[in-house]
């Protein structure tokens, strides 16, 4: 992996061998090819789908389903030690 600095913009190859590029001004680049920061999905594989903000989100794997609530108020569950 190589990463670079020069003044305000960060250049990386990843372990992938795609080059991300991104600084204080300019586009995000994946291989050169301007990449969208907004307008897309915030999961988005084969397990799950889900938009953000999102009231619900459902994470599926064979016969599995986890259904998450996201507009449920928040609870704090002890730690069950002491």
């Amino acid at each position: 992996m190589d990463l670079t600095f020069e003044g305000l913009s960060v250049h990386w190859s990843t372990l992938r061998g795609e080059t991300l590029s991104f600084g204080w001004e300019g586009p995000l680049l994946r291989n050169g090819q301007e990449q969208p920061l907004a307008g897309f999905k915030h999961y988005e594989n084969p397990y799950c789908v889900a938009d953000l903000p999102a009231r619900q989100i459902e994470v599926r794997s064979q016969d599995y389903l986890l259904r998450l609530d996201l507009t449920a108020p928040y609870e704090r569950v002890a730690s069950g030690k002491g």
